[in-house]
C-alpha cells in the first residue's frame, strides 16, 4: 500500500532527464488535457522524494488498485484546522465505499509540512468515465467541499504521449484530443 508520493512540474526535458538519473523509481509522466505542454512527474516509488519542489504528500486514505495508467483527476483543497477535521472525518469513510465503475483507484493526499492542504485524486479507465462519476452523488460529496474550503480547484492529466518527431518527409502522428 502506498504510503506517499511526490510530484514535479516541468518541460518534457527536464522531467525525462529526472527519469533517466533515477532510473530505480516508478514514475508517472502526465500531460494536462487542457494543455498538453503542461506535464506533471509522479513519483510513486513510496520513498523520500528526490524532487527538488518539495510537494509530496502523505496518503491518507485509499482504496483500489491501478497500474498508473488511465485518466487522472485531482481536487485540491485548502482547510482550516476545524474544517480539515471534517473533510478528513468524511473522506475515510467516502473511500471505504465500493469503487464506481471504471475507477482504478482513489487516494486522498495530505501535503507535508503544510497545514490544512490535501488532494483528491481519482485514476479512471478513460475519461468517458471521469465525465459520468462528475454527474453522480459521489462526486457531489466530494465536491460540495469546495464551498467549505478556503481555496480550491481541479486538474486532469492523462498519461503523456510519447514526444512527436518529425518524419523524413515532414509527416507527424497527430494525438487525438482527450475531452475532459
Amino acid at each position: 500500500m502506498l504510503t506517499q508520493l511526490a510530484v514535479t512540474f516541468g518541460s518534457r526535458y527536464l522531467l525525462e532527464q529526472l527519469v533517466s538519473k533515477h532510473p530505480d523509481r516508478p514514475f508517472v509522466l502526465l500531460a494536462d488535457t487542457t494543455d498538453p505542454t503542461g506535464l506533471q512527474l509522479v513519483d510513486v516509488s513510496d520513498r523520500p522524494t528526490v524532487f527538488f519542489s518539495r510537494l509530496s504528500y502523505r496518503v491518507l486514505f485509499s482504496h483500489g488498485e491501478t497500474d498508473w495508467h488511465g485518466f487522472y483527476h485531482f481536487l485540491y483543497f485548502t482547510f482550516d484546522p476545524d474544517d480539515a477535521k471534517i473533510f478528513e472525518d468524511h473522506l475515510d469513510r467516502l473511500v471505504r465505499e465500493a469503487l464506481p465503475v471504471s475507477m482504478q483507484a482513489i487516494l486522498v493526499l495530505k501535503k507535508d509540512r503544510v497545514a490544512g492542504e490535501y488532494v483528491v485524486l481519482t485514476i479512471w479507465d478513460d475519461s468517458l468515465a471521469y465525465a459520468l462519476w462528475r454527474h453522480s452523488y459521489r462526486f457531489h460529496d466530494i465536491s460540495r467541499f469546495t464551498q467549505r474550503a478556503l481555496s480550491s480547484h481541479a486538474a486532469t492529466y492523462r498519461i503523456a504521449p510519447p514526444e512527436e518527431t518529425d518524419s523524413a518527409d515532414g509527416d507527424t502522428d497527430d494525438q487525438p484530443p482527450v475531452t475532459p
